[in-house]
C-alpha cells in the first residue's frame, strides 16, 4: 500500500504544482489586463481554451503541434539513451521490463493521440465554422501531454534504479511459478522465464562485484534467496512435468561449454 501511494504521489505532486503555478500566473496576468482595460471585462475568460475564431484556432493548433512534437521527440531520445545505458550496465532485461510497463505504453498514447487529433483537426477547420469544442479538447490534451513531462522523467529514473529492476525480476520469477501452478500447459514458458530471471540476477550480481558495488551485489543475492524460498514453498503444488529434465536442451547447454 505504501509503495502504491508513493507511486501515485510521484505523478500527482508535479502535476498539481505545475498546474497551480501556471493557472496562478495566468490569473494574475489576465486580472492585470482587466485592471488596465476595464472595458474588456466580458472577454476575461473568452478564448482561453475554447477559441472561437477558426483561423486563430488553426494557427494555435499548428503552433501547439510543433511544441508537442518537439517535446515528444526529445523525451523519446533521452529515455532511449537512459534505458540503453542501464541495460548495458546491468542486464538486457531492462528493455523488456521497460516496454512491458503499462505506464510507459500509456505515455506514448498521451503524446501520439493529441498529435494525430490536432493534425486532422487543423485540416478540417474552415472559415466561419464552429470549432470551439474541438479546439478546446485539443488544447486540454496538449496541456496534459506537456504537464506529464516532469513526472514521467521522475518515474523513469525511479524505474531504472537497480533495486527496482531487481525487484521486478524477482516478481517475474514468482509470477512464472504461479503460472506454472495454475496453468500446467505453460510449463515450458514458465521454466524458461524462471531460468532467464535467475541468470539475469546472477549477471547483475557479478557485474556489481566487478564495479565494487557490494551493496547491490548483496541485494541480488538476497533476491535470489527470496525467489528460492518462494519456490520451496510452492514446490509441492507444481505439476510433475515441471521436474522433467529437458534432455535436448541439457545436451545443447553442455555442448556449448568449453
Amino acid at each position: 500500500m505504501g509503495n502504491d501511494r508513493k507511486s501515485w504521489l510521484l505523478w500527482l505532486n508535479p502535476i498539481a504544482i505545475t498546474l497551480a503555478v501556471t493557472v496562478g500566473l495566468l490569473l494574475v496576468g489576465r486580472l492585470s489586463d482587466l485592471w488596465l482595460a476595464p472595458h474588456a471585462a466580458e472577454r476575461l475568460l473568452q478564448d482561453w481554451i475554447f477559441v472561437s475564431d477558426p483561423e486563430v484556432a488553426r494557427d494555435v493548433i499548428l503552433n501547439v503541434l510543433q511544441v508537442v512534437a518537439g517535446i515528444f521527440t526529445i523525451m523519446i531520445t533521452v529515455v532511449a539513451i537512459i534505458v540503453q545505458l542501464s541495460a548495458t550496465r546491468y542486464t538486457s532485461r531492462v528493455v523488456d521490463l521497460f516496454l512491458a510497463d503499462p505506464f510507459n505504453i500509456l505515455i506514448f498514447f498521451v503524446y501520439v493521440v493529441p498529435l494525430i487529433y490536432g493534425f486532422w483537426l487543423s485540416n478540417v477547420l474552415e472559415p466561419g465554422a464552429e470549432a470551439r469544442v474541438s479546439t478546446g479538447i485539443f488544447i486540454l490534451a496538449a496541456t496534459l501531454s506537456i504537464v506529464l513531462v516532469i513526472p514521467y522523467f521522475q518515474y523513469v529514473f525511479v524505474f531504472l534504479q537497480p533495486r527496482h529492476i531487481i525487484e521486478k525480476i524477482e516478481n517475474s520469477v514468482e509470477k512464472s511459478l504461479r503460472d506454472a501452478v495454475g496453468a500446467p500447459g505453460r510449463i515450458e514458458r514458465a521454466q524458461a522465464d524462471v531460468s532467464n530471471s535467475v541468470r539475469q540476477l546472477s549477471d547483475i550480481a557479478l557485474s556489481s562485484l566487478s564495479q565494487s558495488d557490494i551493496v547491490l551485489a548483496m541485494h541480488c543475492v538476497d533476491s535470489i534467496k527470496q525467489a528460492a524460498v518462494f519456490y520451496i514453498r510452492h514446490k509441492a503444488q507444481l505439476p510433475p512435468r515441471w521436474f522433467e529434465v529437458d534432455r535436448k536442451g541439457l545436451a545443447q547447454t553442455l555442448a556449448r561449454r568449453p
